[in-house]
């Protein structure tokens, strides 16, 4: 008579079904997760320019200076926010220097700036001169814009695409 044998460990055959079932699950998750990905980043850009839009309002009215932001849409696109006049956020010019803030493409890959204008506020009640909106596109479609109320207060929104947790424009 033989005692019984215990095993330990897998055999070939369970390993490779392992294996497969690890790779057909990775092959689902990848491009769920990229998509989440796209999102973020377009929603990192433009949470990032209403975050400078509130700052450069606060500053002008707490410094009681003009402050403009200005945009340079062209790849590597960009934007800056500066006292008393436009800046140059591509870093080109050092006499035209961001000196309050800036931010860009750099930081946020598969994402571009399709729509901008040059915002000014006003150093008395922080409005700003004129309402506009700036608008980024991910590689993915997703639009969201930036609005800007002659209030001078922003909020961002859905312009296309699937974007949880914003409303639509």
């Amino acid at each position: 008579m033989h005692a019984p044998v215990n095993q330990r460990g897998l055999t070939l055959t369970e390993l490779v079904f392992a294996i497969a079932v690890l790779a057909i699950l990775t092959a689902l998750a990848v491009p769920s997760y990229n998509s989440f990905l796209d999102k973020q980043r377009v929603k990192g850009a433009a949470n990032a320019l209403a975050d400078d839009l509130r700052f450069a309002r606060e500053e002008s009215v707490r410094l009681g200076r003009s402050v403009h932001v200005s945009f340079q849409p062209a790849a590597p696109w960009c934007w800056g926010v500066a006292f008393n006049r436009a800046c140059d956020c591509k870093g080109l010019n050092p006499a035209l220097r961001c000196d309050i803030s800036r931010g860009g493409g750099e930081d946020f890959k598969g994402v571009a700036l399709a729509v901008s204008q040059a915002i000014e506020f006003d150093p008395q009640l922080g409005r700003a001169m004129q309402p506009g909106r700036t608008e980024f596109t991910s590689l993915g479609g997703n639009r969201l814009r930036v609005e800007l109320t002659g209030s001078g207060r922003s909020r961002v929104c859905v312009a296309g695409g699937a974007v949880s947790g914003l409303e639509a424009c």
